[in-house]
């Protein structure tokens, strides 16, 4: 497999879904685009959200706790704008479906990974995502959709796509949740 070439197709495709969704959403904050695959690597999707898209979704949530809101903020399944132009990357998953060099699974993942963050990171030097204060208001990151290796990956690209203090406030997205828990066992005690 050409991973020079899927690179610069995941780029291509990511570049026309993120700016068909910013022209159709204009009214609206994003805070998080990312891109996302499966367990095995068969396919590679995009995802954002907005405040505006997670307060309508967690309008609809009857937990409002503070690890709901984590939930919902931060796992792409649950964002308004997951798989949005999906049809963008059909060619590209079918590839990576069809790929003859699945034989290590392992390493094709990785590459996989690494081809995701480059788009992104690409478009990022290119300034899609904004520049300076516009840019550390929201957040870079690639996934896997139900695997318990997701928070490792998305935390590892976060730190290599976004600036330290954006990469920090994301590597603790979770920490308050994890605080509200912890007082209700000590104040139940």
């Amino acid at each position: 497999m050409e991973w020079i070439e899927i690179t610069r197709k995941i780029y291509d495709s990511t570049k026309r879904a993120f700016w068909a969704l910013r022209n159709s959403r204009a009214s609206e904050d994003f805070y998080a685009y990312a891109l996302y695959t499966d367990s095995s690597a068969m396919t590679v999707m995009p995802a954002a959200n907005s405040v505006q898209g997670l307060e309508r979704r967690f309008a609809e949530e009857e937990d409002k706790s503070a690890a709901s809101l984590a939930y919902y903020k931060w796992t792409t399944s649950e964002w308004s704008y997951e798989a949005w132009h999906a049809d963008e990357f059909s060619q590209i998953s079918a590839e990576l479906r069809n790929s003859p060099n699945r034989n290590d699974e392992d390493q094709f993942r990785k590459h996989v990974f690494q081809s995701m963050i480059e788009a992104l990171k690409k478009l990022d030097d290119e300034g899609f995502f904004g520049k300076g204060e516009a840019r550390e208001k929201l957040v870079l990151f690639i996934t896997l959709t139900d695997d318990d290796l997701a928070e490792g990956v998305e935390n590892e690209s976060a730190k290599i796509l976004n600036h330290a203090s954006v990469y920090e406030d994301f590597v603790r997205r979770y920490e308050s949740q994890a605080e509200g828990a912890n007082s209700s066992s000590r104040s139940s005690s």
